[in-house]
């Protein structure tokens, strides 16, 4: 996760998700960030709080999360409804809201990376500067 060093904040516009689980929450975010054609989006690890119902999107690359900020309008289709996606930078006090704080935060309760062979899946725990990385391959 080390080079996964630029984070966007992400809610549903309307504040709900569909009721699907955090695991298909998590990888239709991951898909849709990871499509330049789609999001502008690339090389990224999606984690989903379950708790805030919020997502935090690490970018390996701080242009690739510039180019999704300058896309503007973000929408992903979830179980046949498309959700309308708020997309921002941590910290922007204007736009984040407490559910986005935890998701970015200690409350992280799953990231996956499509990336790696097997499907690796990712815990975090982000405290302060620090970063605890645990690894489980499913």
């Amino acid at each position: 996760m080390d080079e996964y060093l630029h984070p966007l904040s992400v809610e549903a516009v309307e504040g709900r998700w569909p009721s699907a689980s955090a695991k298909t929450l998590t990888a239709k975010l991951q898909i849709y960030f990871q499509s330049r054609r789609k999001s502008q989006g690339g090389d990224c690890v999606v984690r989903f709080s379950e708790q805030s119902r919020a997502a935090a999107v690490h970018f390996r690359s701080a242009q690739t999360r510039d180019q999704v900020l300058s896309k503007g309008d973000h929408s992903v289709s979830i179980e046949n409804q498309l959700v309308k996606l708020k997309v921002f930078k941590p910290g922007d006090e204007g736009n984040q809201t407490e559910e986005t704080s935890r998701a970015a935060g200690a409350g992280s309760d799953m990231a996956v990376d499509l990336q790696h062979p097997g499907g690796i899946l990712f815990a975090h725990l982000k405290q302060k500067t620090s970063l605890v990385e645990k690894i489980c391959v499913v």
